[in-house]
């Protein structure tokens, strides 16, 4: 699980003690980096360089490819991985899909050639992308083996159950031609779903929304439990007897007490990121049993 975001130095001081793998975006958290890397020292946590291609689609900006490049030459040797410079398309257009698709791949290419860390880069491979541009990807890949990550993305708010359908599949057959690569899903934290995905790592912003919710993540979801909200039909602290003290016994189990829970934000910050260290350390692939018939 790569955290991504920020709590604040402190906190990230206590992330890094926790074990945390990080994710920062080089588009928007480059001072967050620098203090990152400084405070990385001689752990030995693991950190992952988006390019923050999604965020500069959203928000009008630009990343130049050529000023990304010589980013990761100057800091690459303390980062795991980082991601390709993907093209977010306008629409869901075929042509306008496959025309992003290209790009990507040529800038994919261009890192390999250009970049000093290249086998640390991991391509993107979209949901809605020509399914021939996965397989020139692995063909690349097949023939360099330095190669170490590759990833899936655009299943970030997607529908749950193509998103999850389109991870199972797509990770299988990476799997079967490239057994030694790792794969990431982008933004995607679906944990009743996961253990189906033969995937390497995921993501996440979970850790802080929820808190800032007033939620925590449970075996049974994401539970509201903050004071603020204790008037709400959904609230745990109106749930019965029986129901409640379960919640309340398992929070426990992970070293909380729910009435530090209810009124602190930062606590259930936390808690969140324990809980999911916890899950990972859990996870385990799953098949799925049956599969939808593809309509081509």
């Amino acid at each position: 699980m790569y955290f991504a975001g920020s709590q604040g130095e402190e906190f990230d001081k206590t992330m890094l003690d926790m074990g945390c793998a990080r994710l920062f975006s080089q588009l928007n958290d480059r001072k967050q980096i620098l203090k990152h890397l400084d405070l990385l020292k001689d752990k030995d946590n693991k950190l992952f360089i988006d390019s923050g291609a999604f965020s500069a689609k959203n928000s009008g900006k630009h990343v130049d490819l050529d000023s990304y490049i010589a980013y990761i030459n100057e800091i690459g040797e303390r980062v795991t991985c980082f991601a390709n410079l993907d093209i977010i398309p306008n629409s869901s257009d075929m042509v306008e899909l496959a025309r992003c698709a290209e790009l990507g791949f040529n800038n994919f290419m261009t890192i390999q050639k250009e970049c000093k860390y290249a086998n640390k880069c991991m391509a993107v491979f979209h949901k809605g992308d020509p399914v021939e541009i996965l397989y020139r990807y692995i063909y690349y890949y097949q023939q360099n083996p330095r190669l170490n990550f590759i990833s899936l993305g655009g299943i970030a708010g997607a529908d749950p159950s193509t998103a999850t359908e389109f991870a199972a599949k797509y990770c299988d057959i990476i799997k079967q031609h490239l057994p030694n690569v790792k794969i990431h899903l982008f933004g995607y934290t679906r944990l009743n779903d996961l253990h189906y995905i033969n995937c390497d790592s995921v993501d996440s912003t979970t850790w802080i929304k929820a808190s800032i919710y007033g939620t925590i993540i449970t075996p049974w979801g994401r539970l509201n439990i903050s004071d603020r909200r204790l008037a709400e039909k959904g609230s745990v602290h109106n749930y019965d007897h029986k129901s409640k003290a379960a919640v309340y016994d398992f929070v426990k189990t992970l070293g909380f007490d729910m009435s530090e829970l209810k009124v602190n934000p930062s606590k259930r910050i936390e808690y969140n990121v324990k809980y999911l260290l916890n899950w990972c350390e859990r996870y385990k692939y799953t098949p799925m049993k049956h599969r939808k018939k593809a309509l081509i």
